[in-house]
């Protein structure tokens, strides 16, 4: 927490407005006791997200240890948390990696977050391993990824996480 704290300060001090907070794992909590330790979680910045006016993103997991990896599980998440500074942040890559999520489609995930979505992770890759490859390099079915940004009338950044391309 700690650490979170000070990252805050850090992107107030470098004009940066949005940050990835992941939520903490759940690996013996059942969905609402998830919930219910990540509104405590959570809670602990509040004060310097609105001193700052920076919006924290969750982001969706890749594995099926907590309960967030479907936009419908992310929304219920970011609406149980009812704080307007914090939003979702969604990674194509975890999405097709996590079955669960794939199986209901990036189009379908993203137009579930809506105003919500506030960040994006864009990679690819082939469903199989958690890699992140340039898009268009897996099976990520890119073109319904942006028919769904422009539907929710996404305005925010594209980060590129093609760490694994090379």
């Amino acid at each position: 927490v700690r650490a979170i704290r000070r990252s805050l300060e850090v992107c107030h001090e470098l004009g940066i407005d949005r940050i990835v907070v992941h939520a903490c794992p759940a690996l013996r909590f059942s969905p609402q006791e998830f919930y219910e330790k990540n509104k405590k979680f959570y809670t602990e910045f509040f004060d310097l997200m609105e001193k700052y006016n920076i919006t924290v993103m969750t982001e969706n997991w890749d594995t099926f240890i907590n309960p967030i990896s479907t936009g419908k599980e992310m929304r219920y998440l970011a609406d149980y948390l009812e704080h307007p500074l914090l939003a979702v942040c969604w990674d194509t890559a975890h999405a097709n990696f996590n079955a669960k999520s794939r199986a209901v489609g990036q189009y379908e995930n993203i137009m579930e977050l809506g105003d919500k979505l506030k960040g994006l992770h864009i990679s690819d890759n082939f469903g199989d391993t958690h890699h992140h490859s340039w898009p268009f390099a897996g099976i990520i079915n890119f073109d319904s990824v942006m028919q769904a940004l422009s539907d929710v009338k996404y305005d925010g950044y594209f980060t590129f996480e093609a760490s694994y391309t090379l």
